[in-house]
Formats: C-alpha cells, sequence, structure tokens
C-alpha cells in the first residue's frame, strides 16, 4: 500500500494537534470545574497545585493559581522526559502542557456555572470521564498532559512491562493521601473514585485506537478472494494450508486484519464470489503494521 502524505504544521501532525487540544482541553475543562473548584485533589501535577494554593492562602498575602503551580511542576519532568526521549516527545508534551496551562488560566476567570459540592459522586464520575477521555486522546499520538501522565510515561520508558493506566492510579493515589491529610477524608473517597474511572477511560480509548479485526476465511476460490480484499479493500492477506478434519479435504484458509468497520466490506466480497465459504471474525486488541499502527519503541 502507498504511504500517504501527513499533513504538517510547526512540525506537528495535523491530527495530532486536534487530538493534543481537544484532549487537553478536556483535562482542563475537568481539573477548574471538578477539581481546583472544590479542593478535590485527584493526583497529578493539578492536584499538588490545589494543595499548594490551599497553603499560599493561608501563608501568603496572595494566592498561588492551580495552573502557575501546574507549570512549575511540570519542569522537572521536561528535563527528563527530554533526556529519555529526545526533544520530539517533549515537543509533544509541551503542546499539551500549553494548551491544559491555557484553558485553565481562562477558565479561572470566570465563575463555575454549577456547583456539586452536595453531589460529589457525580462531579467524581464527570472528572473521571472528561479527564481520563483527554489523557486518553493525548496518550496516543505518544505525548502526555504533564504531571503525573509524564512521571508515568517516564516510569513505562524505563520498565516497558508496566502499565501505564496503572502506573498513573498508583502515582495519583499517593497524591490523593496527601489531600486526604489537607483537605479530610471525604472528597479523599471521591477523588479515588474518580482516579478509578479515569484509569479505566485511559485504557478503553487506549485499547480502542488499536482495534481491530482478523478474519479467517475458508473457500476453493480463496485466490479470487484474496485478489477482490486487495483491490477493493487494500488489504494484504496470508494463505495457510488447512484441511478439513471431517471431509478430509485440504484446501487453503486465508487471514486477514481489518479495521473494525471493515468487516461489512469484508462478509460482501467474499459471499457474492462464494456463498458456500466459510468465515469466522474475531476482535483483536493490537495492530502493529503497515495499515494500522507504526510501531514505536518510545511509545508509551
Amino acid at each position: 500500500m502507498t504511504a500517504r502524505k501527513k499533513s504538517k504544521f510547526l512540525g506537528f501532525g495535523v491530527k495530532e494537534i486536534g487530538l493534543i487540544f481537544v484532549g487537553s482541553s478536556l483535562m482542563a475543562l475537568a481539573i477548574t470545574w471538578f477539581s481546583a473548584s472544590i479542593d478535590m485533589v485527584v493526583g497529578g501535577a493539578a492536584g499538588l497545585a490545589i494543595i499548594i494554593r490551599h497553603f499560599s492562602r493561608l501563608a501568603l498575602p496572595f494566592e498561588i493559581p492551580v495552573f502557575a503551580s501546574f507549570v512549575i511542576l511540570n519542569i522537572p519532568l521536561f528535563i527528563i522526559g527530554a533526556a529519555q526521549r529526545g526533544f520530539g516527545f517533549v515537543k509533544k508534551t509541551g503542546l499539551a502542557v500549553i494548551v491544559v496551562t491555557g484553558v485553565q488560566a481562562i477558565l479561572e476567570q470566570f465563575a463555575v456555572p454549577f456547583d456539586l459540592r452536595d453531589d460529589l459522586l457525580i462531579n467524581a464520575l464527570i472528572f473521571g470521564v472528561l479527564s481520563g477521555a483527554g489523557v486518553g486522546l493525548v496518550f496516543g499520538v505518544q505525548a502526555t498532559t504533564g504531571g503525573s501522565d509524564m512521571l508515568a510515561a517516564i516510569i513505562k520508558h524505563k520498565f516497558p512491562r508496566t502499565s501505564t493506566a496503572k502506573t498513573l492510579l498508583i502515582i495519583d493515589a499517593v497524591i490523593i493521601l496527601a489531600g486526604m491529610i489537607v483537605f479530610g477524608f471525604r472528597l479523599s473517597i471521591y477523588a479515588i473514585i474518580a482516579a478509578f474511572v479515569a484509569s479505566r477511560v485511559i485504557t478503553y480509548i487506549l485499547e480502542g485506537l488499536r482495534f481491530s479485526k482478523a478474519a479467517f476465511v475458508i473457500s476453493a476460490k480463496h485466490e479470487e478472494i484474496a485478489a477482490l480484499i486487495s483491490q477493493k479493500m487494500g488489504r494484504g492477506s496470508t494463505a495457510w494450508a488447512s484441511q478439513g478434519m471431517y471431509t478430509g479435504n485440504k484446501v487453503d484458509m486465508l487471514f486477514v486484519v481489518i479495521g473494525s468497520k471493515e468487516a461489512a466490506d469484508l462478509r460482501s466480497i467474499v459471499y457474492e464470489t462464494d456463498p458456500s465459504a466459510f468465515v469466522a471474525i474475531a476482535d483483536v486488541r493490537e495492530v502493529l503494521g503497515e495499515g494500522f499502527v507504526t510501531y514505536d519503541s518510545q511509545q508509551l
């Protein structure tokens, strides 16, 4: 298949910019409206920034905004990330942090449109969905939104077998514990719920970005079917020698990996060519290779 030329803007892919902007904006919205507004520490640099804001109110004549502490806390993580993976990785994350802090700074100038202090469960669930979706989208382009996301990515790079979502949950749990000491037990219980929901949403989105289907086709017309799959769908296929154990007939079985929305096209090709064909289609959680996701040794 011919590789498509990707549009670039300031060294970023247009799709990457879009996903980073949307994901980072969702994260900023979650922090400002559903976390910082009620002092619910749901982990990450933002959680530490909320704690810093609290102590600045007590010890200083001015308040340190959440977005300002968020930037400062990310500086050492950027240095480590750059040393590990190079400027390309930090550049994407830098864009994400700029969007997160920029949107936070704007939102903090306005009053929160609603107050969910009396319904903390709904607040926690909304935060978890918004922040999880935001982080998942940014992770999907091999970047982070900074803070504990960046720290989880650093740990993932050092220990590849670790789960990014689980590592993030552990880091956030430590910060939530600090929030429990400062703001009390009740808020922290809902913060734990929010962090758990966020980790589930992150996992779902990261797996969904790589979700595909594998099809096994047994037909006497396998060569014709393979040619049509290549011509009409642009997908390659592999023939495996197989034998029916009941009939004893020997025939090649086609194996082809397709996108999650291409199953209907494949069935149409197969059964229009050979109505007696046997087809089995299974879900595949991750596919690396041409036409799907290109493997990146630096990926999260």
